[in-house]
């Protein structure tokens, strides 16, 4: 284990050693179960609200009405009975919910133009002061996220802590200057080793970035979960395992092998990541032009990864195309062997598969996609 490694751990361990302090030391901290986004699954949320003399615990900010009106008599000035929009906005920001998330993209939008049609001059959304009839009407499709913040019924709730710990390890992390680019493809040779980026966005939206975030970078290897993903979406899991097995093969992920039953022996060999792109390209949309089959695969990119940043690097493509040898003899091995869909063409499925290698995300688009 490496000393940036063991500084990492380090910081996790204190930070799980934190919350159980918090929890245990507090008097005022109360555990909350709630199920999340109406289904089944209970999660404890911590609640800093104290205790009244009686020992009973305080009543809740939210109350039995409407939920817009319980966010709006929780931020309301009682001098004017008006919400002030930054307010809101702030809260839900320091949960970690930024305001373009997508989920709020319909308040975003009827704010804007509130703002255009009613707002002061040289004045943002932030300044909007409003009612509660106009409140309603702004929130409505969005307001169960919203309220969802307003409580803080979040998977992390103590955002700003977690976020300090998570800057402390690359800020750590940062000063390794050890290792070296990859140079199996002679185009990935090309990128600097000095650029550093850490993103964060946890099943409930909450985000953080820090570093080079910016800076795209071909996905290689990190495409294969989603090309198989992608398949069992659109074809299940029984049509998808018969031709890609789902157990650890022990050998390497580029090893020209098969398992017992002439299948690659999982998605994230190579083996089984061509064979992802033969099913796309064969079973999933047959009748496609290969323009179109990219654009299948590329659309089903951008969906998982929220519509952030997804884009193509050719220079990559052409780089790793030229010097495909092994993953070429993998691919007539596994034809030897019957294991494609009937009439696929072999190098159509590699360049997709190449191509899919050389889509090109950002930090945050990645977070997002994991």
């Amino acid at each position: 284990m490496n000393r940036s490694t063991r500084s990492a751990l380090d910081v996790l361990t204190k930070f799980t050693r934190f919350r159980h302090r918090k929890l245990l030391s507090s008097p005022k901290l109360q555990i909350q179960i709630c199920p999340i986004s109406g289904g089944n699954d209970f999660r404890s949320i911590i609640k800093d609200e104290p205790l009244q003399e009686n020992g009973t615990q305080k009543k809740p900010a939210m109350d039995n009405s409407s939920l817009e009106e319980s966010v709006f008599n929780m931020f309301k000035n009682p001098e004017n009975n008006l919400v002030n929009i930054g307010q809101i906005l702030t809260v839900i920001e320091r949960t970690g919910v930024r305001r373009t998330d997508p989920r709020l993209a319909e308040m975003v939008d009827k704010l804007s133009k509130y703002h255009k049609k009613h707002g002061a001059e040289n004045t943002t959304l932030d300044n909007l002061n409003v009612d509660l009839s106009t409140f309603k009407e702004l929130v409505d499709a969005n307001i169960v996220l919203i309220s969802q913040t307003m409580q803080n019924k979040m998977i992390i709730p103590e955002w700003p802590a977690f976020c300090q710990m998570v800057k402390d390890i690359f800020n750590r992390c940062k000063s390794n200057h050890s290792g070296e680019v990859a140079t199996y493809i002679p185009q990935l040779a090309r990128y600097s080793k000095d650029q550093w980026a850490m993103s964060v966005c946890t099943v409930d939206g909450q985000r953080m970035s820090l570093g080079d975030v910016g800076v795209s970078f071909t996905m290689q290897s990190c495409s294969k979960p989603f090309t198989y993903a992608t398949c069992l979406k659109e074809l299940g899991p029984e049509v998808v395992h018969k031709y890609i097995g789902h157990e650890p093969s022990g050998r390497n992920f580029n090893e020209i092998c098969l398992d017992r039953d002439k299948k690659p022996h999982n998605p994230m060999l190579n083996s089984g990541a061509i064979m992802s792109c033969g099913l796309l390209l064969q079973l999933m949309e047959p009748k496609s032009s290969l323009a179109e089959k990219y654009d299948f695969m590329l659309r089903s990119m951008q969906k998982l990864a929220g519509n952030e940043f997804i884009g193509f690097n050719n220079a990559v493509f052409l780089s790793e195309r030229e010097t495909a040898d092994r993953n070429f003899a993998m691919g007539y091995y596994m034809k030897e062997n019957n294991c494609f869909p009937e009439n696929l063409d072999l190098h159509d499925c590699l360049d997709l598969y190449f191509q899919s290698c050389s889509l090109e995300v950002n930090s945050e688009a990645l977070a997002v996609m994991g």
